[in-house]
C-alpha cells in the first residue's frame, strides 16, 4: 500500500524519495523538489498548505488537513443529489475530492506511521540576505523543527551547535531552534527557506590577520659597485683635496662592504683613513642578520649606541618595511548582513573592505602613530549605515604581543673613528632582549660587559588607558670597585588638540655604561618638558630642558616657537629662545619661506641676539629625481655670501661652491658617482644609495624611464639605464610610456615592481624589442609553392600557422630565425625564416625552401 501511495499522482507531481527527482531518476545536485512526505494521501488537497509565503508550516498544515482516521478531512457531503446534471462545478470538485479521499482511506495506517518520522528536503536557502549557491539539504522533524547539516553549519561560520542529531535520516544535523533569536520563513511554493540569524551567532571574522613575517625577501643579483667622491677646495692660497670611496659586493643574502676617507694634512701631504669594513648575512623572511666587522650596537630604552668591531646577530625589522612591529589598534564591530566597511583616521579615509554577517575584527590597519580617533563606517546590503568611533594611541615603543626583538654583540670598542684606521679598545659583550607582553606592555632587559665594567638594567613601556604612554628604566653598574645606578621615567600624551612630553632621569656619580666614557660629561640629572599645540596650518610649541652634571656647570635651555602656512603662498615661523650655559643668552627670530615652483623656494630670515641684529635672503632649489640642475644662493648682513650650483647627470653629480666671509673667499668643486658591475656589464652611474636596478628597454635609446610616476632618466645607446635610490625591500614601480617607444617596437610588459635587498642590485628586462613585419614564400621539396591551407607547427611555441595562396605566410613581428615544421606533399619539411628581409626589399616576399627531414 505504501508503494501504491507513492505511485499515485500528487497535485504538485508524484511524491519521490529524497534522493530522486519527480521522474524517478536519481536527483542531481541542482534538482529542487518538495521531498517525500511519508505516507501522505496522494489525492488529498489541503487548504492553506503550499501557499506562497504562508506562515503555516507544512507539518501543522498537514495535521489540520487530515481527518481523525488519518485520511483527508474533506468538506461535508452536500445535500445536492450526486447525479444531478445541474450540480454546480464547485460541488463537483468537492465530490471528486471526497471520492479521492475515500479511495485512499486504506492508506490511513501508513500515514499514521509516517507522522513520527523526520524528512530531508532539498531547498533554496538564504541566510541573512545572502542566497547560498545551489540547492541545500535541509532537515525537518515530524513536529516542525528545522535543521541543517553540521558541515553547512560550519561553512556558514556559525558558532558550534550545542548538540547534533545522532540517529535517523537527520543524523549529523543540528537544530536551528537551539540558536537564540533565529528567525525562519519557509515558502512551500518556491521551495525556499529564509534564515535570519543574529550577529552573535557567527564566529568572529578576522581581516588582515595573515602572518606578515612570511613576506618574500628582497631580490638580489650578484655583482659589485664602487661609490666615489672627490672634492677640491682653494682658500688662502692653499688647495686641499678630500675624497672617499665605498666598495660593496653583494649576492643573495650576503653583502660585503668597505669604506675609506682621504684628506690633506694641515702640515702637508695626505693620508687615507679606513672607516668601516664588514660582511652581513641577511635572512629577510625571518628578519634576522649576522654581521661581522665594524658595526653600531643597539641602544634600547636606556642604552647608548657605540661603534665596535666584532660580531653581532639580531632582529632587523627594517628588512621588511611593510611589517609593523608595534601594536596597532584593533577595530571590532558586528554586522547582521554582509557589509562594506570604511576606516577613517582623523577624518581621512585610509582603507576599506568587505565583511560577511557576524562580528568582525580588523587588526592590520595601516601603520600610524600618536593619538587620534578611528572611525568605522559600516554599510550593509540594504544601504543602512552605522558608524563606530574608537580612540587610539599607538607608539613604536610597544611591540606586538609575543613579538621579540633581540641583539647579541661582541667585539672591541672602536676608538677615534675617522681619525685612525684600526684603533680598538676594550672588549665588550652586549645582550638585549625586548618582548611584547601585551598590547599595552613591552619589557626590555639589557646586559653590558666590558673589560673593566659591567652594567645591567631593565625597562618598561606601557600604555596608560587610551591617553598616554609611560616609560620607566632602572640600571646598575660596577666599575673599578665603584657601584653606580641610574633610572628614568617618562610620560607621552599625544593628541590632536595638544601633545605633552615629560622626561626625568637621574644617575649616581659612578654610574658607567657603554658609550659614556667621559667622566667630565657624566650627567647627574636631566629634565625635559615639551608641549605642542597644532592647528590646521601650523602650530605653537614650547620646549624646556635642564641638565646638571657631576663635574660641570648646569645648563638650562628653553625655546618657544610658532608657525603658520598661508595657503600655498608662503610659510611664516617665529621663535624665542633662552640658553643659560656659562652665561645667559636670548635670541628672537623670524623666518619667511615663499614657494616659487616645484623644487624651488625663496626665504628670508632675521634674528636678534646679544644686542646684535642679523638677517639674510636666500634662493634655493633641490635636485630633481632625474637629470637636472639645482642651486643655492644666500646672503647675510654679516658680510657672508654663499652660493652652490649642482648638476645631476646620467652617470655622476657635479657641484661648484663659493663662500665669502669676512673678506676671505673659498672656492671648491666636487664630483660623485658610482662604478657598477652587474650581469656582466660595467656601468657608470650616480652614487648608489640604498639599492639599485639595471633596467633594459630593448635596444631603444633615449626612452624616459619612470619610478613611481617620476622620470628618473633615459636609456643609453644600448637601451640600458641604472636606477639608483630604490627603496630596499619595498615595491618600486618601474615603467615606461608606450608613446615613447618607436612604432616598430613590441613589448612583454611596460612596468615592473622591483623589491631589491638593502645595498644590492637587480637586473630587469622590460622585454621590449623592435620588429619588422615579414612575408615568407614557402617552397616545397620540388621548388613549387606550398599548397594553401597547409598547417605548420611553430617550433618552441604551442602555435600553428596556415599557409596562404602562392605559399605565402605573413609574420607581423618578423620573428627572425623562427622554424616551421610540417608535411608538404606527404614529405616532412622544415622551413627556417631568415634573420631579416633582403636589403632594399622590406615588403617583398622572402623565399624559404623546404629542408627535408626524416619522418
Amino acid at each position: 500500500m505504501a508503494d501504491a501511495a507513492r505511485g499515485r499522482r500528487h497535485p504538485r507531481g508524484p511524491l519521490q524519495e529524497p534522493g530522486q527527482c519527480a521522474h524517478g531518476r536519481p536527483r542531481p545536485a541542482t534538482c529542487i523538489g518538495l521531498g517525500r512526505a511519508p505516507g501522505r494521501p496522494s489525492g488529498c488537497t489541503c487548504r492553506g498548505a503550499g501557499r506562497a509565503g504562508a506562515a503555516l508550516d507544512p507539518p501543522l498544515a498537514q495535521r489540520r488537513c487530515r481527518g481523525p482516521d488519518g485520511g483527508c478531512a474533506g468538506r461535508p457531503r452536500p445535500s445536492t443529489p450526486d447525479h444531478s446534471p445541474l450540480m454546480p462545478r464547485r460541488w463537483l470538485a468537492v465530490r471528486i475530492a471526497a471520492l479521492a479521499c475515500w479511495a485512499v482511506l486504506g492508506a490511513g495506517p501508513v500515514w499514521a506511521q509516517a507522522r513520527g518520522q523526520d524528512r530531508i528536503l532539498i531547498l533554496d536557502v538564504t541566510v541573512n540576505g545572502q542566497r547560498l549557491n545551489g540547492a541545500q539539504e535541509v532537515g525537518q522533524s515530524a513536529d516542525g523543527r528545522w535543521s541543517l547539516p553540521s558541515a553547512l553549519w560550519t561553512e556558514l561560520r556559525w558558532l558550534a551547535p550545542q548538540a547534533l542529531v545522532s540517529e535517523g535520516p537527520l543524523a549529523g544535523h543540528a537544530w536551528l531552534d537551539q540558536m537564540p533569536g533565529v528567525q525562519l520563513a519557509f515558502d512551500a511554493e518556491r521551495q525556499s527557506l529564509t534564515i535570519m540569524a543574529p550577529a552573535n551567532a557567527f564566529a568572529t571574522y578576522h581581516l588582515g590577520s595573515g602572518d606578515q613575517t612570511a613576506l618574500a625577501p628582497g631580490a638580489s643579483g650578484t655583482g659589485a659597485y664602487a661609490n666615489y667622491e672627490l672634492q677640491a677646495g682653494h682658500s688662502n692660497g692653499h688647495t686641499a683635496w678630500t675624497g672617499g670611496v665605498e666598495l660593496v659586493g653583494f649576492a643573495p643574502g650576503t653583502r660585503l662592504t668597505g669604506s675609506a676617507y682621504y684628506r690633506d694634512q694641515a702640515q702637508g701631504g695626505g693620508r687615507w683613513v679606513r672607516l668601516d669594513t664588514g660582511v652581513e648575512f641577511s635572512d629577510a623572511p625571518r628578519m634576522r642578520s649576522l654581521r661581522l666587522g665594524d658595526q653600531i650596537t643597539s641602544a634600547g630604552l636606556w642604552g647608548r649606541p657605540a661603534r665596535i668591531g666584532g660580531i653581532g646577530i639580531g632582529t632587523r625589522f627594517a628588512m621588511q618595511p611593510d611589517f609593523v612591529p608595534f601594536a596597532l589598534p584593533t577595530l571590532r564591530g558586528e554586522a547582521v548582513l554582509p557589509s562594506t566597511i570604511d576606516v577613517l583616521v582623523n577624518q581621512n579615509r585610509v582603507t576599506s573592505g568587505q565583511v560577511p554577517a557576524g562580528p568582525f575584527e580588523w587588526n592590520q590597519l595601516p601603520a600610524l602613530t600618536g593619538r587620534g580617533d578611528l572611525r568605522l563606517s559600516v554599510t550593509d546590503l540594504m544601504g543602512r549605515k552605522t558608524e563606530i568611533v574608537q580612540p587610539y594611541l599607538v607608539s613604536d615603543q610597544l611591540l606586538r604581543p609575543g613579538l621579540v626583538d633581540f641583539a647579541v654583540e661582541a667585539g672591541r670598542v672602536r676608538e677615534d673613528y675617522g681619525y685612525h684606521s684600526g684603533r680598538y679598545g676594550r672588549h665588550v659583550l652586549l645582550g638585549q632582549y625586548r618582548r611584547g607582553i601585551a598590547e599595552q606592555l613591552t619589557a626590555e632587559l639589557r646586559l653590558e660587559s666590558l673589560s673593566d665594567q659591567r652594567t645591567a638594567g631593565a625597562g618598561l613601556a606601557w600604555k596608560v588607558g587610551g591617553w598616554g604612554l609611560m616609560q620607566a628604566t632602572a640600571a646598575a653598574s660596577e666599575r673599578d670597585g665603584q657601584d653606580g645606578h641610574a633610572g628614568s621615567v617618562g610620560l607621552d600624551v599625544p593628541g590632536r588638540a595638544a601633545s605633552l612630553q615629560l622626561r626625568s632621569a637621574r644617575s649616581s656619580r659612578f654610574f658607567a655604561q657603554l658609550g659614556a666614557d667621559n667622566p667630565d660629561a657624566a650627567s647627574r640629572s636631566t629634565d625635559r618638558v615639551g608641549v605642542l599645540v597644532p592647528w590646521s596650518h601650523g602650530g605653537i610649541g614650547l620646549t624646556w630642558v635642564a641638565r646638571r652634571y657631576w663635574n660641570a656647570d648646569p645648563q638650562r635651555f628653553w625655546i618657544l616657537s610658532a608657525s603658520a602656512a598661508f595657503g600655498t603662498r608662503f610659510f611664516l615661523s617665529a621663535y624665542l629662545q633662552s640658553a643659560h650655559f656659562e652665561t645667559r643668552q636670548r635670541t628672537v627670530g623670524v623666518n619667511l619661506v615663499v614657494p616659487l615652483e616645484p623644487h624651488t623656494q625663496a626665504w628670508a630670515q632675521a634674528s636678534r641676539s646679544s644686542g646684535q641684529t642679523t638677517g639674510g635672503l636666500g634662493w634655493i632649489s633641490s635636485l630633481p629625481p632625474g637629470p637636472g640642475w639645482a642651486h643655492r644662493l644666500f646672503a647675510e648682513t654679516d658680510e657672508h655670501l654663499a652660493a652652490r650650483l649642482e648638476r645631476r647627470g646620467a652617470s655622476a653629480d657635479w657641484r661648484a661652491d663659493l663662500d665669502v666671509r669676512d673678506g676671505q673667499a673659498y672656492v671648491g668643486s666636487g664630483v660623485s658617482g658610482s662604478l657598477v658591475l652587474l650581469g656582466g656589464q660595467l656601468r657608470l652611474a650616480r652614487r648608489i644609495e640604498g639599492s639599485f636596478a639595471l633596467v633594459k628597454v630593448g635596444d631603444v635609446a633615449g626612452v624616459p624611464v619612470y619610478r613611481d610616476q617620476h622620470e628618473v632618466g633615459v636609456t643609453g645607446a644600448d637601451g640600458v639605464i641604472v636606477l639608483n635610490d630604490l627603496r630596499p625591500y619595498q615595491s618600486n614601480r618601474i615603467h615606461v610610456d608606450p608613446n615613447d617607444l618607436p612604432m616598430d617596437a613590441v613589448f612583454e610588459h611596460l612596468q615592473l615592481k622591483l623589491s631589491p635587498a638593502l645595498g644590492a642590485g637587480v637586473y630587469a628586462d622590460l622585454g621590449v624589442r623592435r620588429v619588422q613585419p615579414m612575408t615568407l614564400r614557402l617552397l616545397g621539396p620540388g621548388g613549387q609553392a606550398v599548397p594553401p591551407g597547409t598547417v605548420l607547427q611553430v617550433s618552441g611555441l604551442a602555435a600553428e600557422r596556415t599557409v596562404g595562396y602562392d605559399g605565402k605566410l605573413f609574420e607581423p613581428d618578423g620573428s627572425p630565425d623562427r622554424v616551421y615544421t610540417g608535411s608538404v606533399a606527404g614529405r616532412p619539411c622544415r622551413f627556417r625564416a631568415p634573420v631579416a628581409p633582403a636589403p632594399g626589399e622590406p615588403d617583398a616576399p622572402v623565399p624559404v625552401h623546404c629542408e627535408e627531414t626524416s619522418p
